[in-house]
């Protein structure tokens, strides 16, 4: 009994530890995830608002519904992280039945470099494979509405290969400036399917308050190949806002984005992430 005492007591201070440590590194809602020179676990949580639409004003959408992100990055070297992401789609309205699906697994490789002192240039390549269920069920079909920006994670019969470069600036401060820029490849794995190519955008930026980090976002992405005759049509752009707690090595966070385009059945969401950290 005592040495279980003891364990629980060690355990119980590891814990402590870990969580009240301290790794002020504040993570963008939307834009890719920055690699560290740690280990890191990010979860995310996007839930669209219902508004007039004409699907979604005839239902009441459950609180737990919208998308979840699992995000784990692991350094290997000095310069090279390892990243694995799980997507996961939950919806449910009053008088439908409810539908949970896994997206797209993803897999992939980020390149660290410092550049300067307050500048690093960053490169991901993930291959997203075809886990997504082979039809259109309700959950991933929606997840594609509420977060565009990633919608290599949802469509099915698909790989995905994306390539993202970003650019940091951390000033001493407290505040940040980040741009990122890619693409995204969707090879169709089912007959009579078309490969489409999109390119995705987005600027951000920060501000510490104390201990917490005031951030905002704009990003878009721009749909290349199909055949769609309005420019402004291809472009689906988002802007979010949010405050994120960077004083331990759990850092939850809450965000609000707002949608730009007609095509989107919500006008904007609300969600959370929490980040941890292992340094």
């Amino acid at each position: 009994m005592g040495n279980y005492q003891i364990s629980l007591r060690i355990l119980f201070t590891a814990l402590l530890f870990f969580i009240f440590s301290s790794s002020s590194y504040a993570q963008f809602y939307t834009l890719k995830k920055t690699p560290l020179s740690f280990p890191s676990f990010d979860f995310k949580f996007i839930h669209a608002v219902q508004d007039d639409n004409m699907f979604t004003s005839k239902y009441t959408q459950a609180v737990y519904s919208g998308v979840y992100d699992l995000d784990f990055n692991i350094p290997v070297s000095k310069s090279i992280n390892l990243n694995f992401v799980l997507p996961v789609s939950v919806f449910k309205y009053t008088d439908v039945d409810g539908d949970t699906d896994i997206g797209n697994i993803g897999i992939g490789i980020q390149t660290k470099k410092q550049i300067s002192e307050i500048r690093k240039l960053n490169f991901t390549l993930t291959l997203f494979l075809p886990t997504s269920p082979t039809e259109f069920a309700t959950a991933n079909f929606s997840s594609i509405f509420v977060n565009y920006y990633d919608i290599q994670k949802y469509m099915p019969n698909s790989v995905g290969l994306y390539f993202n470069s970003e650019n940091r600036w951390d000033f001493s401060d407290g505040h940040i400036l980040k741009v990122d820029a890619g693409t995204q490849f969707l090879i169709p794995t089912a007959k009579n399917g078309e490969m489409e190519l999109l390119l995705h955008y987005g600027v951000g930026g920060g501000a510490a308050i104390g201990d917490f980090t005031a951030l905002l976002e704009f990003s878009g992405i721009a749909i290349l190949t199909a055949n769609i005759d309005s420019f402004s049509d291809r472009l689906f752009n988002t802007f979010s806002f949010g405050l994120n707690y960077r004083g331990f090595s759990v850092k939850p966070g809450v965000f609000y984005k707002i949608y730009f385009n007609e095509m989107i059945p919500f006008n904007s969401a609300f969600g959370f992430n929490i980040q941890f950290d292992f340094p």
